[in-house]
């Protein structure tokens, strides 16, 4: 797979940036430290502006990285939230078990991962096999638009994001049965970025959250299997790649982020789920 360099190169510096923030604050009293996924980010980021608000002398620091770099820092005690886009894997619990650290999720919200084309392709719907067809390694692989029936358009370019650390690349790779991204997509990250490298790209395809594509004006959210990704259909999971957001704490270090964790969870938390563009559970 290729890298997208310019993306990969701004991330890699943010989050050492990030690391190095944290690190200073780390040892100061009465900061809250979160981390994690991009799609949760945004959620959380809001509320912690207004919680601040509301509590002048709480001071909440949020940096978005990824779902496993952020369960990652939590068992390693550098942050009290880890915010993810999946669920915990048994290798999470069982590792940061060991460590002290018992982690337990919340579901803020839900979210749907989606698969996008530029707004001027003119296909509307993919089912499963060829979606696993386009992004996986396979002898069946769909490498033109023209197999699927799309005239006047070239190769289709893919876009990937490194599933070692995107909870969106994981919840693909699970749902389509896939195990390699095809050899020749390309990588991009963080996640958030990816609707804007499709729009400047006619043959390109991805995947990203709902919430990134909708507000890019130059994709096209496309149906999978016939469903539309919608309120309703990520509400009753009858859309394939529907999804819980978390915030993850150490069970045994709760107190401290007990009142902001319930604020999120709050009436009033639940209302910036809505605003941010994602959906109550």
């Amino acid at each position: 797979m290729k890298f997208y360099a310019v993306s990969i190169v701004v991330f890699v510096f943010v989050l050492i940036v990030a690391i190095s923030y944290f690190s200073f604050f780390y040892s100061e009293a009465g900061v809250i430290l979160v981390e994690g996924s991009s799609t949760a980010y945004p959620i959380v980021l809001k509320a912690s502006s207004l919680f601040m608000e509301k509590n002048p002398g709480v001071d909440i620091k949020v940096v978005m990285s990824s779902s496993g770099y952020g369960v990652r820092s939590l068992s390693d005690r550098r942050v009290d939230i880890a915010l993810m886009s999946r669920p915990l894997t048994n290798e999470e619990l069982i590792s940061s078990g060991k460590g002290g650290v018992h982690l337990e999720p919340y579901t803020i919200g839900l979210d749907g991962a989606v698969i996008i084309v530029n707004k001027d392709n003119p296909i509307e719907n993919l089912d499963n096999e060829e979606i696993r067809s386009i992004f996986f390694e396979r002898d069946d692989s769909i490498r033109s638009w023209s197999e699927l029936g799309v005239e006047g358009l070239g190769d289709i370019n893919t876009y990937v994001t490194d599933p070692e650390h995107s909870a969106t690349a994981e919840l693909v790779a699970k749902i389509f049965g896939g195990e390699d991204f095809i050899k020749s997509s390309v990588v991009v990250y963080p996640t958030s970025d990816v609707p804007g490298v499709v729009a400047n790209d006619i043959n390109g395809i991805s995947y990203a959250s709902l919430k990134y594509a909708a507000e890019n004006p130059y994709v096209k959210v496309l149906d999978v299997f016939g469903v539309t990704p919608s309120a309703d259909s990520i509400k009753k999971g009858t859309y394939t790649l529907s999804r819980e957001l978390f915030m993850v704490v150490d069970r045994e270090e709760k107190e401290k982020v007990k009142d902001f964790l319930d604020f999120v969870l709050s009436e009033e938390g639940q209302r910036i789920v809505v605003e941010e563009g994602y959906f109550n559970s």
